[in-house]
């Protein structure tokens, strides 16, 4: 089991093309705190297969990373393709 499955199930079932999220918000939903590296590099948050489970939580899930601030601890997520399901 990853660290991050929680994350897959909650953005599987989120409705919406795109929203925004606070980092100790994800945090709740992960049940644990973000590492370090999510809150002083942006390569965490990055679409790659290759970043790491976090992405492939994501990923998994149906949604890519559009924008991190990294200042306001926010990241932004949106649904991948166009087709967006219904609230």
């Amino acid at each position: 089991m990853s660290t991050y499955d929680s994350l897959t199930a909650w953005l599987a079932d989120h409705d919406g093309a795109a929203f925004s999220i606070a980092f100790a918000a994800l945090e709740g939903v992960l049940d644990s705190a973000l590492p370090p590296a999510a809150r002083d590099q942006r390569e965490w948050w990055s679409n790659s297969p290759d970043a790491g489970p976090q992405s492939a939580a994501w990923s998994a899930a149906g949604w890519k990373v559009v924008s991190v601030d990294l200042a306001a601890q926010k990241v932004r997520f949106e649904r991948r393709g166009a087709a967006a399901r219904a609230a």
